[in-house]
């Protein structure tokens, strides 16, 4: 596997950035910090400018391109649709809507791409930026948080990050996950030494501040990242990397804020202490929770409608592979996950590229998130699928996918 990762010797040329690029930062950045009840008006407004500026582009352009993704979410939407008008609940048509509104957001991200004299990276500069953003937050969170009382520590509505994206620590760890992610992709793409020193901070800053969440799972996501885009380094790196997790493991282990927050979670050596024990119940409810997931799958193999598994179980699976084959059934699962396949066999091809490096680690990784993270209705991890599936890196320059094969231009 390590014919994985050659060096990438592409030549960028620099773009000029324009307001409909600083439009769609501003709109990854307000998912990441502005879409909840805090902050609802500015994220309307945001993302009613993102809608706006797209339309406006589409009819400046007249051009609209048709790829083979959208065949896929169209599919997924009808899927979604019929198994919700069986379901016929509330938890079922707020799905739809949810999966409505993210197939009309990757559109958008899709219209943006097309453009001639644009690439991927604007997107990932837009997601390494938005994770940097949070960071502050989360921050500032963690500063701003009194860790004498006990009862705050461990409530889940007060957990740092909880007043962020979508009010759940959990969907800004996944989010900060693609941040960390991508400014990896730069750190490697990057021949500026002085740029990678800067990266490499912005690096340790998004996921130090990201553990502030307490979500452990982000652990996982990291290593694996930070392992493959790492493959063939010399043995100083190696040691480095190693190092560093050791030191990162004491800390969190021996800093009382941080062992609040983390650290007790992935006490590998205490797991009889009294502190792990206040979250040890956790861990057998989520084993519980995949079991009867799995049981309601067996009942109705080919799906109780997407998002009724909160009215059957009382909470979702905590499995996005059992979320999808309990909710869509066999079809449901097959349909889904053939755009990950579609996007690792378009990838594997070129994978002597960075770009394609970087959405190859990047899924593989959240894949194994997605064992105890529900993720196929939030809009980050679908976004970073748009971008992985509707781009090629078999030319020479890494651009949107131009073959006719992949796409039909419509002229307005």
């Amino acid at each position: 596997m390590a014919s994985l990762f050659k060096k990438d010797n592409t030549i960028k040329e620099r773009q000029k950035y324009t307001l409909y690029d600083f439009i769609v930062l501003l709109y990854i950045v307000a998912l990441y910090i502005f879409e909840n009840k805090r902050f609802a008006l500015v994220f309307t407004f945001i993302q009613a400018a993102f809608f706006l500026t797209t339309v406006l582009h589409i009819i400046i352009k007249r051009v609209v391109v048709f790829k083979k993704y959208y065949v896929w979410y169209l599919v997924f939407i009808v899927l979604c649709f019929i198994l919700c008008v069986v379901a016929n609940n509330s938890y079922a048509w707020s799905t739809l809507r949810q999966v409505l509104k993210n197939l009309l957001v990757c559109l958008c991200i899709s219209i943006y791409l097309d453009r001639e004299d644009r690439n991927i990276d604007n997107i990932i500069w837009d997601i390494c930026i938005a994770g940097i953003a949070t960071g502050f937050f989360l921050l500032f969170g963690f500063l701003s948080t009194d860790f004498s009382n006990v009862n705050l520590k461990y409530a889940g509505e007060l957990r740092i990050g909880a007043n962020l994206a979508g009010n759940n620590v959990n969907i800004i760890a996944l989010y900060q996950c693609f941040s960390f992610s991508a400014i990896l992709y730069k750190i490697k793409q990057s021949d500026n030494k002085k740029l990678r020193v800067v990266l490499y901070s912005a690096l340790l800053f998004v996921a130090g501040t990201t553990l502030f969440t307490g979500a452990r799972k982000v652990l996982i996501f990291y290593l694996i990242t930070f392992a493959l885009f790492s493959l063939k380094s010399n043995k100083r790196n190696i040691i480095l990397v190693v190092s560093s997790i050791c030191i990162i493991y004491f800390l969190l282990m021996n800093i009382e804020p941080l062992y609040y927050l983390i650290g007790y979670k992935i006490n590998i050596f205490g797991k009889n202490s009294s502190s792990y024990a206040i979250y040890s119940e956790s861990d057998i409810n989520r084993v519980k929770y995949i079991n009867k997931a799995w049981e309601l799958f067996k009942e109705s193999p080919f799906g109780i409608g997407f998002g009724s598994t909160i009215q059957k179980m009382g909470i979702y699976s905590h499995n996005n592979f059992l979320e999808i084959l309990v909710s869509g059934g066999i079809i449901g699962f097959v349909v889904y996950y053939c755009l990950y396949f579609h996007i690792f066999i378009l990838h594997w091809a070129n994978r002597d590229k960075w770009l394609s490096q970087y959405f190859l680690i990047t899924l593989i990784a959240l894949l194994v998130f997605e064992i105890w993270q529900v993720t196929y209705i939030y809009l980050v991890p679908m976004i970073f699928l748009c971008c992985a599936a509707v781009t090629s890196t078999s030319n020479n320059n890494e651009t949107v996918n131009k073959s006719i094969n992949n796409h039909i231009k419509y002229r307005l």
